[in-house]
């Protein structure tokens, strides 16, 4: 399993700007959400 660190530079890697703050606020759910995606 990857680390969340790892998780974290991929998720600033993929996602666009406007939806980090969105990302952000939902941390939890998205880490599992985007795990599961990848």
């Amino acid at each position: 399993m990857l680390n969340f660190k790892d998780v974290k530079k991929m998720k600033f890697r993929g996602y666009k700007k406007p939806l980090l703050k969105t990302h952000l606020k939902r941390k939890r759910h998205s880490f599992k959400t985007s795990v599961a995606q990848q």
